[in-house]
């Protein structure tokens, strides 16, 4: 074997290696990507139950969807977030994995505060348009608004373009 085909092989292996510790670096970061997206389809989800309050197509049915859209939406984003602050304090060696996960945080951020929108448009149509045999109420809506307002603090602590929660904002005035 020739000097030039053995440096060819040598090479190979080397990209085959440093490919596989990259996979296994980046696999957080994947993971947050499809939360990311998993809880930006459920946001889209709610919008299109909201439009459905307070029209003909109001149903029990719809408002227990809407209730668990908003549970799995929820469950996904603190899944995300706690992905995204493993990447963010132990790989810190890690600076394209970072700024990666800086960029994708930021894009998790703004989903989240538009959830935080669509909540509060929830709350209005349920209060305007109310049922009594509904599991969804004003109550259990707030406290989803909280568990929210957690999961985004956790968020804006490591990104600071984020526009605030409003709780995060009264404590900085």
């Amino acid at each position: 074997m020739s000097t030039f085909e053995e440096a060819r092989l040598h090479n190979r292996k080397q990209r085959r290696s440093s490919a596989i510790a990259v996979t296994k670096e980046t696999t957080h970061l994947l993971e947050c990507i499809q939360f990311t997206v998993q809880v930006n389809e459920d946001i889209a989800q709610l919008h299109d139950l909201l439009t459905q309050l307070g029209s003909l197509k109001d149903s029990l049915q719809v408002r227990k969807e809407i209730e668990r859209t908003v549970r799995h939406c929820l469950e996904a984003a603190k899944s995300a977030k706690d992905r995204f602050l493993y990447i963010m304090i132990n790989c810190r060696e890690n600076v394209k994995l970072q700024n990666q996960a800086g960029q994708h945080m930021g894009i998790f951020g703004f989903c989240l505060t538009y959830m935080q929108g669509e909540l509060k448009k929830c709350l209005q149509l349920i209060s305007t348009f109310p049922m009594k045999e509904a599991n969804l109420s004003q109550k259990s809506i707030e406290e989803d608004m909280t568990e929210l307002d957690e999961i985004l603090i956790g968020v804006e602590k490591h990104i600071h373009y984020i526009r605030p929660s409003a709780e995060a904002a009264a404590e900085r005035m």
